[in-house]
């Protein structure tokens, strides 16, 4: 697992916005609030990173909480993931 979100090569800016996006279940809004940025800009960094995990041979991240609510994910992702460490490993 960690090989391959290594090779995914993210930046420490895309592992945070998926963390945020992902697990805390911000919106892209808000996201981009927090950091001084543009909802575009959050947009293109998901996607953006969604690619190169794709390209590593990983699942498109998902939304695992969308307004507080759990939402289904695919369980191929989920077993790419440590919750207890997900910033750590993003």
């Amino acid at each position: 697992m960690d090989a391959r979100l290594d090779k995914a090569n993210l930046t420490e800016r895309q592992r945070d916005v998926l963390a945020r996006w992902c697990w805390d279940g911000q919106r892209q809004t808000d996201i981009a609030a927090e950091l001084g940025i543009s909802q575009p800009t959050v947009h293109h960094i998901i996607s953006r990173a969604q690619r190169k995990l794709v390209e590593a041979g990983l699942p498109r991240a998902r939304r695992l909480r969308q307004e507080g609510r759990p939402q289904t994910v695919s369980p191929e992702f989920l077993d790419t993931l440590d919750p207890k460490s997900v910033r750590a490993v993003w």
